[in-house]
């Protein structure tokens, strides 16, 4: 890899039919229950959903320590959950989505604050604080 360059942009993607910048943790239990119910059969590289409430309890939980670690960092709280994107571009993403779009935005345009970086499957803070186990049907 000699001679890359950082990508000096970001990539959002997401599912065409909800629209961008939407972190599922801002659902309540019924629209969660009813957004499972209509994608859990959905045939995709990794379908989420058809794991359960049991995947977004985990989701939330580690969200919720992105969220910590943000504060302790800032000093404040974030004021929204966060947006994830890949730096670069991860077209192989598109697969996860039924009709997935995405967005490209130089980093440029945001604050420090505004643009954090984490491991990708931020799940592991999760696990390795002990506050759920890894769940076998991902490692299948």
């Amino acid at each position: 890899m000699k001679g890359e360059r950082i990508p000096s942009f970001l990539t959002h993607y997401y599912e065409a039919e909800r629209g961008p910048f939407k972190n599922v943790c801002d659902l309540s239990e019924e629209e969660l229950d009813q957004l499972i119910k209509a994608e859990k059969d959905v045939n995709t590289a990794f379908n989420r959903f058809a794991l359960g409430k049991d995947f977004f309890k985990i989701r939330r939980a580690a969200d919720d320590l992105l969220i910590e670690k943000y504060r302790e960092k800032f000093g404040v709280m974030p004021g929204c959950r966060p947006s994830y994107a890949v730096l670069g571009k991860f077209d192989r993403t598109l697969s996860m989505y039924r009709d997935g779009r995405s967005i490209r935005i130089d980093i440029s345009q945001f604050s420090r604050e505004q643009v954090t970086f984490m491991y990708p499957d931020h799940f592991v803070l999760v696990w390795s604080r002990g506050l759920f186990p890894p769940p076998p049907a991902l490692f299948r």
